[in-house]
């Protein structure tokens, strides 16, 4: 059914263009990496559409895999940390724990640790250049958040910027493995995966989810502990909600290929629809009552 495929292209775009004409008004960074993200989700569903309605090809293929399958959940990540900050939660451990400095390290260290465990080992016995180059990407984060929290943002940018290069370089060199797949609803799969496309994809997509689900989980403490930026709480958590009901339909229909196509597009046009209420929610002002305070050295001072 081409219906759902079209309707996650016509939504993705319309939100898109609306974060940026937010983003025109009020220039904040998370509006602009926001509305890229969905310019991207748009791209990867128009794909499946125009298959869909015609037939894979490859570069169709290449298409949906880059930008539905690679690339959108590592920039929602980027647009968490920008919307995010530390801010002063009463003690220097809660400021902590409840800023994107801890966000940055956890799911930063989780997906390094989960990407040697699966892919690592294997790749640094037969292309160990390129597992160097992903190993200092990971350390270009950690190193940052841990010296130079405030460049945080930046230091993520820079590395997510360099892994969108290489993800591009790693699909458009990759080959049509299986043609026959072409003709089938799923003609993705005809695309030969190699441990490269592999990595980009795992890299992204699971440090962008950490980054969207441990930002969401800081929000609401922050909310329960001192009731201060709803809008951001609730818009962090439909955020997390809508990319966890894309992966859902991608776990089920991609991984364990239950329910074919359709367990895979269905959830698309859902979770995109989900994530832009949370893009809306985010934007809305908030009453001086609710703003947090920054981390000064005053604050610093009282939490000793």
């Amino acid at each position: 059914m081409f219906v759902f495929p079209l309707l996650a292209t016509v939504i993705s775009l319309i939100f898109a263009g609306l974060l940026l004409r937010q983003y025109a008004e009020k220039k904040k960074p998370y509006q602009l990496v926001w509305s890229m993200a969905l310019v991207m989700f748009g791209i990867g569903a128009l794909a499946e559409t125009l298959a869909t309605l015609g037939s894979w090809n490859e570069i169709l293929v290449k298409l949906y895999y880059l930008f539905g399958g690679t690339l959108v959940v590592g920039y929602l990540g980027l647009g968490t940390l920008y919307v995010s900050g530390d801010y002063d939660a009463g003690s220097p451990l809660a400021t902590f724990f409840l800023g994107r400095r801890f966000n940055t390290l956890i799911s930063t260290s989780l997906t390094f640790f989960l990407w040697l465990m699966i892919y690592g080992r294997d790749m640094f016995r037969t292309n160990s250049i390129v597992a160097l180059v992903v190993t200092f990407l990971y350390l270009a984060i950690l190193l940052t958040a841990i010296f130079a929290k405030e460049k945080v943002p930046s230091a993520y940018l820079f590395v997510i910027l360099i892994g969108t290069a290489l993800a591009i370089f790693a699909v458009s060199q990759g080959a049509i493995a299986d043609p026959s797949k072409l003709a089938e609803t799923e003609g993705w799969r005809a695309l030969g995966r190699t441990r490269g496309i592999k990595t980009g994809a795992f890299s992204l997509n699971v440090i962008g989810s950490f980054l969207l689900i441990i930002g969401a989980i800081q929000s609401s403490i922050s909310l329960i502990r001192k009731h201060i930026m709803r809008q951001r709480a609730v818009g962090n958590i439909l955020i997390a909600a809508g990319v966890l009901v894309v992966a859902a339909g991608g776990t089920l229909g991609g991984l364990l290929r239950l329910g074919g196509q359709a367990a895979i597009s269905i959830p698309m046009a859902v979770g995109v629809t989900i994530m832009f209420f949370g893009f809306l929610e985010t934007g809305r002002a908030t009453p001086p009552s609710q703003k947090p305070r920054p981390v000064t050295e005053t604050s610093r001072a009282r939490g000793r």
